[in-house]
């Protein structure tokens, strides 16, 4: 948040702006059905990251950035008007950060159940 002429503006990093854009175009590219208002909605996430040269095979969840509530609130973010009239409508949620095995892709999983 940044204060120009005694007034708070919310601002968006670039980055952020570009992977929300991202997110909501695979949204719309397979055909994302919109939950209207009143529906409670039930969402799992996972967050499927590229291992470091320098992590242990062995090891599968990351304990680095980025940080798993700004995950979530990323596609939260990108999903609202796409998934769901509001993010209010999320009354339960589940979200894990993994690497991804050898050969696969970072990518997210993200599943919604109406309850």
């Amino acid at each position: 948040m940044s204060f120009r002429g005694g007034k708070a503006r919310a601002y968006t990093p670039a980055k952020t702006a570009h992977a929300e854009a991202a997110i909501r175009y695979l949204l719309a590219a397979n055909g994302a059905q919109m939950y209207p208002r009143d529906i409670p909605l039930s969402v799992r996430m996972t967050f499927w990251l590229v291992r470091p040269q320098s992590a242990p095979r062995r090891r599968i969840w990351p304990v680095t950035k980025p940080d798993n509530d700004n995950l979530q609130k990323l596609v939260s973010d990108a999903a609202e008007s796409y998934l769901w009239e509001a993010d209010q409508q999320i009354v339960r949620i589940f979200a894990e950060k993994r690497y991804c095995p050898d050969g696969v892709a970072p990518h997210i999983l993200l599943e919604v159940e109406p309850l």
